[in-house]
């Protein structure tokens, strides 16, 4: 006999009450044992659908938090970008809202290329050496 989960446990079970019933009168030092088996396996029914129902409410929610996050994420960026652009990308006004301004950075020159060496032109001479 397997019990390894809930369906089978239940269907187990069933079979188990539905002979018992059938026998009851044969067997009436098992009416409450029976009468007790009959109330679990009502009561584990019972939460097997309330759990379904409040994994059905979980994934409404979790979609919902989703969504609103993905919003409040967008609004957030909108508004940022608002304030740098009132303010400017460089403004210590920016931290009254919580924003780190950009820094201002030295200006740096970039370094001279180094002289490149002039190809030395082909004569016919040379051209015709070369095999």
């Amino acid at each position: 006999m397997s019990y390894r989960n809930l369906a089978t446990s239940l269907l187990t079970c069933g079979d188990l009450l539905a002979g018992l019933e059938k026998n009851r009168s044969e067997l009436p030092f098992l009416a409450d044992a029976a009468d007790q088996m009959t109330a679990d396996v009502a009561e584990m029914r019972m939460l097997e659908s309330k759990k379904q129902l409040l994994q059905a409410e979980l994934a409404e929610a979790t979609h919902r938090r989703q969504a609103l996050e993905a919003k409040c994420i967008a609004e957030h960026r909108r508004i940022v970008h608002s304030l740098q652009g009132f303010y400017t990308l460089y403004s210590d006004r920016l931290r009254e809202f919580g924003l780190r301004p950009r820094t201002r950075s030295a200006r740096r020159f970039a370094a001279p290329l180094p002289e490149q060496p002039q190809p030395t032109p082909v004569t016919r001479v040379a051209a015709e050496s070369q095999p």
